[in-house]
């Protein structure tokens, strides 16, 4: 996955395709279960609710570990805080979990 900073603006519809890789490589993530939510820079805390992702959302390939991302303006409507952040992918596949995050610039834009 590359390492670029984006802009989410909270209370809006946030989408991205990203690839994930395992040592270095794509793996096959068929019949996976994988969801997603915006953390705080740190990790420490959730910022949005966790989102289910589907593989059947244009632009992604599971058997190639590419994830289109799709979180719903109502799933970052609270997010009152501005500047760095990350979005977390929870991949559970045979009971394992794994997870992979990238950065964002939370925007201005919140409303009530």
């Amino acid at each position: 996955m590359s390492v670029s900073t984006v802009t989410l603006t909270p209370n809006a519809v946030f989408a991205r395709v990203v690839t994930l890789y395992k040592g270095g490589a794509v793996f096959d993530m068929t019949g996976a279960v994988c969801k997603a939510r915006v953390v705080e820079h740190d990790r420490t805390s959730a910022l949005s609710s966790e989102v289910s992702i589907s593989s059947a959302l244009t632009g992604a390939d599971w058997s190639a570990s590419k994830v289109a991302i799709v979180l719903p303006a109502a799933s970052t409507a609270s997010i009152a805080q501005q500047g760095a952040a990350r979005v977390e992918i929870k991949v559970t596949q045979d009971g394992i979990d794994d997870h992979w995050w990238f950065y964002v610039d939370l925007a201005t834009g919140h409303t009530t």
